[in-house]
This record gives structure tokens, sequence and C-alpha cells, in this order.
């Protein structure tokens, strides 16, 4: 059982703005353990049936499962290797009337923060996975996350459970397998990447690489392994500063918002760093976000230096082994990894009341330069009702160049407004 005396910080429950393509119990002491060497993977896995398959949806790069929590219907919960507590929503906990054993302040990602419940007979189980549950201690505020992911959000599914079982999750099928983690003998083609555990969260060490003045400069970094970030690589501002990478990354983009977590908003630029290296895989140009968040994880956290989030890793088969230390990617296609997509359009998305509207605008971007506003409603996209698109869709939309007709509302005044996207980085 987690011991809660203190502050929670939420370090990487992230939902990114853009198109692309959490949660931490303070209280919990560090132990860094010594990390074994990497391994090159044999064949298949050996003598091991499943527990359970589990098909997940995946959207806007999260996966979501159905849990029910003390018997009830089932609901949509994140799952999160950056959560080192399994976590309900506030107003989950108000309508199944679960009681408070008192209040704990919330932070982590974002410059903001909160306040949270310790809860009282609380417990969760994973539709198909028979005989699991686990209690759920803690009731966070999400609700304001929910604009931002454009569907409903009642929990997390964090540490609890990858530390009971193997889970490999195959993002191209949207199903999650669970083994027995004692005695997993593992002899695929994938590679073997040693994790070690700092406040519940699995860390490991990846290059960052980047262009200097001379040549590529090659830098170690410990990155945490987040399913519940949708971003490809984050690095914290005090990793920016030290490195002086603000010198050595070229173009970037300054946006009012880089995403959201439970500790509120997220500010800094975006950009490409040369390469990002993990075991024997190099992936090339990831969209990188660069802090500069002056509160919160991202800003002051000397336990990590970055974060790596579900546009990296749906690229491969990703198995979580935390009894054995180990994660095991397996490369889900032959090619090459393809260059990252961003948004062309400029525009940060968000979804409430059925309506997608505008929560911000990049500076001298095809939505500025066309006139539209922060807090303009788009009522329609080519001529098609902009409800019968999900927030994934559009923000998938928005990265491809061409012309796009907007019928937005404005105060009540319905406006047409012409986008020419195009590469904005």
């Amino acid at each position: 059982m987690t011991d809660f005396n203190g502050q929670i910080f939420f370090f990487f429950l992230f939902f990114s703005l853009f198109g692309l393509a959490t949660a931490h119990a303070g209280a919990a002491q560090t132990v860094d353990q010594k990390r074994p060497e990497p391994q090159q993977a044999g064949k298949g896995f050996s003598g091991q049936k499943p527990l359970a398959t589990i098909p997940f949806d995946f959207d806007g790069n999260l996966i979501y499962l159905r849990v029910s929590v003390n018997d009830s219907e089932p609901l949509w919960f994140i799952l999160d290797t950056g959560a080192s507590a399994s976590v309900i929503s506030l107003d989950l906990m108000k309508r199944l009337k679960i009681d408070s054993a008192g209040e704990i302040p919330v932070g982590g990602a974002g410059n903001g923060g909160a306040t949270g419940h310790l809860l009282k007979g609380a417990s969760i189980k994973i539709n198909g996975l028979e005989g699991f549950t686990s209690p759920v201690q803690v009731a966070v505020p999400l609700a304001h996350l929910e604009p931002f992911s454009g569907r409903k959000l009642e929990g997390v599914l964090g540490y609890e459970f990858f530390s009971q079982f193997a889970v490999d999750i195959d993002y191209q099928a949207k199903k999650l397998t669970v083994y027995d983690g004692d005695g997993l003998d593992y002899r695929g083609k994938g590679q073997i990447i040693p994790i070690i555990f700092k406040r519940n969260h699995p860390h490991i060490k990846a290059k960052t690489i980047v262009r200097g003045p001379d040549r590529a400069e090659e830098i170690e970094t410990d990155f945490v392994i987040d399913t519940g970030s949708s971003q490809s690589v984050a690095l914290t501002r005090q990793f920016v500063d030290e490195n002086k990478l603000l010198e050595k990354i070229s173009p970037t983009l300054e946006v009012p918002l880089t995403g959201a977590g439970v500790g509120g908003t997220s500010k800094g630029l975006i950009g490409r760093i040369e390469k990002l290296r993990i075991g024997n895989f190099e992936i090339g140009r990831p969209i990188t976000s660069l802090s500069r968040d002056e509160k919160g994880v991202f800003a002051t956290s000397a336990e990590f230096e970055g974060n790596i989030g579900a546009e990296i890793l749906k690229n491969f088969r990703v198995i979580f082994d935390y009894k054995n230390r180990r994660m095991i990617l397996e490369k889900t296609s032959p090619a090459p990894f393809g260059e990252q997509k961003f948004d062309m359009s400029g525009i940060l998305l968000k979804k409430s009341d059925g309506e997608i509207g505008i929560a911000g605008l990049i500076e001298n971007s095809p939505a500025a330069e066309s006139g539209l506003q922060k807090e303009d409603i788009l009522r329609k996209i080519n001529g098609r009702p902009a409800s019968r698109y999900s927030l994934s869709e559009l923000r998938e939309k928005f990265k491809s160049a061409g012309k796009i007709e907007l019928e937005i509302r404005r105060k009540g005044e319905v406006l047409k407004k012409i986008l020419t996207l195009r590469k904005l980085i």
C-alpha cells in the first residue's frame, strides 16, 4: 500500500493540444535500482499462456480501457505507465458516493496545482481480466482534461496493475495481452531495454541527439516511459537550459500551450531534435516539446530529464515486464521510421458540450493569418458539420497541406474562413 502522507504529484498524464501523428504519488520514496546491462532477445515466448487478452480504444494517442469501480458499470480509464498510483476522478467519487478520508494537495505537469481526496473503501476491476481487484486510494480532478481529449475520463490505471503482470501492448491490433510476470521467458525478436524505477515510474537511458556547431552531439538522457502522454518527446526546462538546447534546435515554434496535465496547462517551444536513440532504434527528427514551465515537475524535477510518449511508443509492440525490470520493443513495420507530422493549421483544439472550439492560436500560422480567434466555435469543415469529427480525427486532418474552408460561430455571428495549411516545423 502506498503511503500518501504529503503532496501527490501527477507527473505525466498529459494531453497534447496539437495533432501528433499523471499520475504520481509524491510521498513514495525514490528507489534507484541498479540498471541491468542491455540484452538482445531471442525467439518467442516460452511456456507462457496469457491470463487475458483485452481490446482497447486508442484515441488521441492514448489507451482507454474499461474499468469498474466498486462494481459500477464499465468506465473509461487511461492506461498510464507514468502513473505511480491508480486514481479516479473527483466527479466519479461524488457520483458513486465514495467517502473521503481527507483532502490532499496534488500537482505535477503544468503550472498549477489542485486538491485531491484520499478514499475509503474503493477498488477497481478491469473488464476482461478475471481475479484482478486493486484498491484505489486517491481521487483527483480530471474534468478539466476532458476538453482536450474530447471524451469522458473517469480514472487512470497505473503502477498497481503493471507491477503485478507482464503487459504486452499491441498498438496496431489495439489489444492488451496480460501475462503472469513470474518466470516469463521472452525469446522474441525485439530488443530488451533495461528499466529502473523512481517513485514507481519506469525510467530508461536513451540518447538525445542534437546538431552542434561542428558535429552531432549525443546527450545521455534519463527518460520516463509514459503511455499516458500523447506526445512524442518532452524535455524538462532544466535539461533544456543545462544543455543549451534552445541554441542547438532550430527552427522552433513558440506556442501558447504545449499540453495539459493534472497540474494544469504547460507552456514551451516545439522543435525537432536530430534523433532519439533507444537501444539500437533511431527515430529521426521527432517532434520535441522544450519546456518553459516555471512551476511543476517539468520545471523543477531533478529525477528525470525527459518523457517519451505514445507518439514514439505506437511504432512498437511494447512489453512492460516490471518484475524483471525490462521493457521489450518489437518494431511493428520493417520500413524505416517516417518523419512525424505536426499540425499545419496553428489551431489548438478543444471540445466541450459537443462543440469543437479554439483553445489558442500559434502566431504567424494559417489560422492566425485567416483572422480566427480564441474561443471561436467550429461549425463546419469543408461543408461537413464539425460535430461529426472526433478531436483526434480533426487534428489528423490538420496535418496535411492544402486548403480548408471553415465555418465558425463567434458571439452569435457566423463567419467563413479559408485556411491554406502549410508545414510549420
